[in-house]
């Protein structure tokens, strides 16, 4: 008799009981405040950001490389990802315990961290969208993207999915490595990170033009432009092999270290 293929599961996809968990951490009184926050930084992106910008495409990648929307959103995503894991960390002990082993515990706070920063990144749109729905609407044209020294050979829509695909992205990437910290280091070492990430933004907040590659971080946030789209786009490449990399070693690190257990008193 043929042997039946076990079919391994993803394990970075929703999992059976994180459907509860997550609706547990959206309806705390915490996370209520967060949602709040959102709303109004979402509001103030689409009424008060774009308000000179007459075409709808182009007013979405105005409004997430404007410096203080950038610095509150991310502030907000950094202070939800700390509830996050406090929280686990408190009120599911209990869980984190009947689990295999420590790589489960490791993708499970992964996964939780990764799946609360996507849903926060669509409620920040979907209300940023909203209100551009009210002032920009019918005016919808696409036609060729251009900044102010120069163009790329594509469109102002094509350009504002690949900025918004680069955004997600890249962010979830960093809670990736945030939540990585926070599983090896104490939470001050997770508050020190977030804090040193929104400063070197205030320093970077400046769109810059490249020329040449560039695997400055920050640089996908602030809208910075380079000589030709394809020049942008083997830099995000780059960029994300570094982070993959950097992430995978990081990854291992928390696997094989010793003082990371599930059973260590951090619960």
């Amino acid at each position: 008799m043929k042997k039946k293929k076990v079919k391994q599961k993803n394990h970075f996809l929703l999992q059976a009981n994180d459907k509860a968990i997550i609706n547990y951490l959206m309806s705390s009184e915490k996370y209520k405040v967060i949602f709040s926050f959102s709303v109004v930084l979402a509001l103030y992106g689409g009424f008060v950001i774009p308000i000179a910008i007459p075409n709808f495409w182009d007013a979405i990648p105005i409004i997430y490389s404007y410096f203080a929307f950038l610095i509150f959103f991310f502030a907000i995503i950094f202070i939800n990802h700390w509830m996050i894991c406090s929280t686990l960390q408190r009120d599911f002990s209990f869980y984190i315990m009947r689990l295999e082993n420590k790589t489960e515990y490791v993708r499970f706070l992964i996964r939780i961290s990764v799946w609360m920063y996507l849903i926060q990144f669509f409620i920040i749109l979907l209300f940023v969208l909203m209100a551009l729905c009210l002032t920009k609407f019918g005016n919808f044209e696409s036609y060729p993207f251009s900044f102010g020294i120069g163009s790329y050979e594509i469109s102002n829509f094509v350009y504002l999915l690949f900025y918004l695909c680069k955004f997600l992205l890249f962010g979830a990437m960093i809670i990736v490595l945030m939540t990585l910290c926070f599983i090896n280091f104490r939470k001050i070492v997770l508050l020190i990170s977030e804090t040193v990430f929104l400063i070197i933004f205030v320093a970077q907040i400046t769109p810059m033009f490249y020329s040449r590659i560039s695997v400055n971080l920050w640089s996908i946030f602030v809208g910075s432009f380079y000589s030709s789209f394809s020049l942008d786009i083997a830099s995000a490449l780059l960029l994300l092999l570094i982070l993959e990399i950097v992430i995978f070693v990081l990854y291992r690190f928390t696997i094989r270290n010793q003082k990371v257990e599930i059973s260590w008193n951090i619960f």
